[in-house]
């Protein structure tokens, strides 16, 4: 099990290995979102982005999730996991 931890303040592009293949994840201004991903179906891409703690999304043929953790407080080390 792989857990990485990503801050929202910082743009970035994030490539999560899942039982498919890789999924890209984009965190850009505030907001995480799912790129691009191998399933069949691209529900994952399809879906909103999110951007409040206690949001997520996830592709579950790929077997990859992202969830925002973290205080309301914008002075919190942790915005973003994914596994």
């Amino acid at each position: 099990k792989n857990i990485w931890y990503y801050q929202l303040d910082k743009n970035r592009e994030v490539k999560i290995e899942g039982i498919l293949g890789d999924s890209t994840i984009e965190i850009k201004d505030g907001l995480v979102l799912f790129k691009d991903s191998p399933c069949p179906n691209k529900l994952c891409v399809l879906s909103n982005s999110i951007s409040k703690n206690g949001d997520w999304i996830a592709c579950l043929p790929n077997g990859v999730f992202a969830i925002i953790e973290g205080d309301d407080d914008k002075n919190s080390q942790i915005d973003i996991l994914s596994y």
